[in-house]
């Protein structure tokens, strides 16, 4: 394995898992609103007052309204509005997810495949309570979660009030922050708004995701989430077509890494493909080091042969030796300030 090491540069998760700072959704419990006349704003007009009030928390600039109403009392009212016609993610289902299932295939009461304390995650994270959600609106061919992102049904219901207190017991036992993740968080967003508002736990909380929110739901996670763990896989939209059925890929997933740059601390990780080094590996971090060069970046070789990977010439292999010390020089030879290749 290759290593370019040194720490990662995160400052509010340092404060928060330090106890200089709490977590972004305990400050938006406290945080009161201005009166928002219902009769007189649209949903999104309501999405925008919430969003500018969400960066004044974040940025320590909070100014308390009169109303009895949280801030994040109104992110919850906003969450269960979407689930009507659930845009959680950018495939827009527009279906009543109360009802029934979205392409994620993921029911009202969402499963959890299981909970435990991960010690192979990134060294700033373990150990991390990781809370891994059945189901994913991607369908990757080669998915390493496969058994967790193909079968949404497969596992257990926690109800929020359960999930909480869960979270709170591993927090005593070490836990420095719960990782949400699947699958994907992004199609249980409702449960997981829900299992927030039962909580007082005081460690960070991790999205850790595709990145394929809608803006209107990233919307919410401002002052909410405290580190993105984002994937970035593709440099291109006719990869993530053809080997994620996921349409529109690379805008989407720049355009939500940007706000997350902007409102919470953000680890990229990116993992290598084989015979994708030029198409994807490479743009990617060409994206990178143009726009945020200061990225915790994770370019990571882990890959190996899941799912239908198996039936494709491309991706039914690892990584050679060859491709691998190729993208080690493309990390050298970038102006990528904290990257770690492995």
């Amino acid at each position: 394995m290759y290593r370019l090491f040194k720490p990662f540069d995160l400052p509010h998760y340092y404060a928060v898992l330090e106890g200089r700072q709490e977590p972004f959704y305990l400050s938006s419990k406290k945080t009161k609103v201005p009166l928002i006349d219902e009769n007189s704003v649209s949903f999104l007009e309501k999405l925008a007052i919430i969003e500018q009030a969400s960066i004044s928390l974040i940025k320590g600039n909070v100014n308390q309204g009169k109303s009895d109403k949280s801030l994040f009392s109104l992110k919850i009212e906003m969450v269960n509005r979407m689930l009507k016609t659930c845009i959680f993610c950018e495939k827009r289902c527009k279906v009543d997810r109360r009802k029934t299932k979205g392409l994620c295939g993921v029911s009202f009461e969402p499963k959890i495949s299981s909970i435990f304390l991960h010690y192979g995650e990134e060294e700033e994270l373990v150990p991390s309570l990781t809370v891994f959600y059945s189901g994913c609106n991607f369908n990757c061919l080669y998915c390493q979660n496969y058994e967790i992102a193909r079968f949404p049904e497969e596992g257990k219901y926690y109800s929020p009030s359960i999930l909480a207190s869960l979270i709170e017991e591993y927090e005593k036992q070490g836990a420095k922050n719960v990782n949400f993740v699947g699958g994907d968080p992004t199609p249980s967003s409702h449960h997981i708004f829900a299992v927030l508002s039962e909580g007082n736990f005081k460690i960070p909380v991790v999205w850790n995701s595709n990145m394929y929110m809608s803006s209107e739901l990233q919307s919410l996670l401002i002052g909410v989430v405290d580190l993105y763990l984002a994937d970035f896989r593709y440099g291109n939209d006719d990869c993530a077509q053809r080997l994620s059925n996921i349409s529109n890929y690379t805008e989407i997933v720049k355009r939500n890494l940007n706000i997350a740059f902007d409102t919470a601390d953000v680890i990229v990780r990116h993992l290598v493909l084989p015979n994708h080094l030029e198409c994807c590996t490479k743009k990617v971090l060409m994206w990178l080091e143009k726009e945020h060069p200061d990225v915790n970046l994770n370019v990571m070789f882990q890959y190996h042969p899941c799912g239908e990977a198996f039936f494709s010439k491309e991706l039914a292999r690892r990584l050679t030796e060859d491709e691998m010390k190729k993208v080690l020089d493309m990390v050298l030879n970038s102006n990528l300030k904290n990257a770690r290749v492995g």
